[in-house]
């Protein structure tokens, strides 16, 4: 590059505030430094060693689970959507505005990478960016069940089951108040330090109310008021959010929803109104109840929780991949057996020598 181009002198990205994932800016600002393409199984066990300050053939394994999964060609890491910030819905098309609901990978693969990283805990627990990983891929493992869990709540509600309908549903709420608490670890999924610091720009109670409204509003209505219509634009998977906000939106409907089966009612969502492919913010009676205590608690103040983290990183994963585990053998047709995870890959020399 420098005999072709002898003026530059270094590189550079600008990114926006999406798609925003460390592994890939390693490789491209590495990339530049190579005359060849990069073994990309080699790196990645060299980039878990950098990582994590330690040695681990599992991290090393780990890594290339994720390769397969939500860093496979055609996809960028970033998550299309979120069932769990998504304004419920019995057939959820969408979180955001954009892309829909989909998950372009085995979902299997996450677990088996987390399996893998919690391996070796005891070696690499010291490190911070491995606490950030395992809460992160936990992240992962868990919202991707939550699809199926609902899917499953949905179709109960379908059939009349009351009792499958309790089950499911109440496994999906459970399943958003065990992400809370996991995400509470972390500052980086912090919807209350995310407000902590937007009062911290204020000076008077009236600028700091107003500093933590628009903040509030950037990641649930988007700024628009009455009847926005790209709502959850920029939803984010954060504790806080998820117990203040996206937590009593579900309980809400599957609470609608169960008025419907006692009173032996139908409710329908065919023919409502869409806003960029998913229900409109007022698009029946129910939304337009959403809607207004939506628009209320934009308005809501004092909403941050302190300490802004709270529990242990690794003492929270592991309970809560052991819990997820074990559900996800309910849910995932090709998951057998009831013992050590089934691996397809075994990637015997990742990482050694």
């Amino acid at each position: 590059a420098k005999a072709r181009y002898p003026i530059v002198c270094g590189s550079g990205l600008f990114m926006q505030a999406i798609e925003q994932n460390p592994v890939y800016y390693e490789l491209a600002f590495e990339m530049p430094n190579h005359a060849d393409s990069i073994p990309l199984q080699a790196w990645l066990a060299a980039y878990a060693e950098r990582r994590y300050g330690a040695k681990s053939t599992a991290a090393g394994k780990a890594w290339m689970y994720l390769l397969e999964g939500p860093y496979r060609r055609g996809t960028n890491g970033t998550e299309r959507s979120s069932i769990v910030a998504a304004r419920p819905a019995l057939n959820v098309k969408k979180s955001g505005p954009n892309a829909g609901l989909g998950i372009p990978y085995e979902p299997m693969l996450v677990i088996r990478a987390q399996s893998q990283l919690l391996k070796d805990a005891d070696k690499l627990a010291f490190s911070k960016p491995y606490r950030f990983d395992i809460v992160d891929v936990q992240r992962q493992m868990m919202t991707n069940l939550g699809q199926l869990v609902h899917k499953k709540a949905a179709e109960a509600f379908a059939s009349r089951d009351k009792a499958a309908f309790a089950l499911h549903s109440g496994r999906f709420l459970e399943l958003l108040r065990d992400m809370d608490e996991l995400l509470y670890t972390r500052s980086e999924y912090s919807f209350d330090r995310w407000l902590t610091e937007a009062r911290s720009w204020g000076e008077t109670k009236e600028e700091k109310d107003l500093m933590e409204r628009d903040a509030t509003s950037l990641v649930t209505i988007w700024g628009a008021d009455g009847d926005p219509r790209i709502f959850d634009y920029s939803w984010r998977e954060w504790a806080g959010l998820i117990n203040g906000y996206y937590l009593p939106r579900w309980q809400k409907f599957y609470t609608m929803l169960q008025g419907h089966l006692d009173a032996g009612t139908d409710y329908q969502e065919e023919g409502l109104s869409l806003a960029y492919g998913r229900e409109d913010f007022r698009a029946n009676d129910f939304y337009n109840r959403l809607a207004e205590w939506e628009l209320a608690y934009v308005d809501q103040t004092g909403k941050a929780r302190t300490p802004v983290t709270h529990g242990d990183e690794l003492v929270v994963t592991r309970r809560l991949f052991d819990k997820y585990l074990k559900l996800s053998r309910e849910y995932y047709a090709d998951f057998s057996g009831v013992g050590e995870i089934k691996e397809e890959r075994t990637y015997e020399n990742v990482g050694e020598e």
